[in-house]
């Protein structure tokens, strides 16, 4: 009889010592897991307060995207071909100016570049839809150059950009 009342209290003791290990157990999770939610958090906040620009460096490409969306630019997109010679490869484009104005419909917000009319003064100073050159050059017989102008300077030089002076094919026939 002795024998089983010690079981019973050591059955009580194992089972008091397995609760309180299971409650250790639980706040040195919790404990984890609040350390867990700080570091989270602080990630959280340095991620929103982190400043994710580019630094300026010299040679760094330019992230132009943002003008392509923005309210306030005003836009001259290619409209059509005015004139073009076959035989010289040049030709003049009309620009159309544009801005982006939003459209409403059915719980539906649209952005779109609709056309617009000047809006510097003296209206007469600057034409409204610009006509510009460009040309054509063939660099080979499956890849062409075309060389727009986009502003009032027509002096058609060396490119800038490129290091070398650019190939020139002439089996194309007009």
């Amino acid at each position: 009889m002795k024998s089983s009342l010690c079981q019973r209290n050591t059955c009580r003791l194992i089972g008091k010592s397995n609760s309180m290990y299971v409650l250790a157990s639980l706040v040195m999770k919790f404990h984890r897991l609040k350390w867990r939610i700080v570091v989270l958090a602080c990630f959280w906040f340095l991620g929103f307060t982190m400043d994710c620009r580019s630094s300026g460096l010299l040679n760094e490409p330019l992230d132009i995207s943002s003008d392509f969306v923005d309210f306030s630019n005003t836009y001259f997109l290619a409209d059509k071909i005015v004139e073009f010679d076959p035989a010289k490869r040049e030709g003049k484009i009309q620009y159309q100016r544009a801005k982006y104005q939003t459209r409403y419909a059915f719980n539906n917000t649209l952005a779109t570049l609709t056309p617009m009319e000047p809006d510097e003064f003296p209206s007469t100073e600057y034409e409204a839809n610009p006509v510009l050159p460009f040309w054509i050059e063939f660099v080979s017989p499956r890849t062409i150059r075309i060389r727009v102008f986009t502003g009032p300077q027509f002096v058609r030089g060396e490119s800038l950009i490129l290091v070398g002076p650019v190939p020139k094919d002439s089996s194309w026939c007009y």
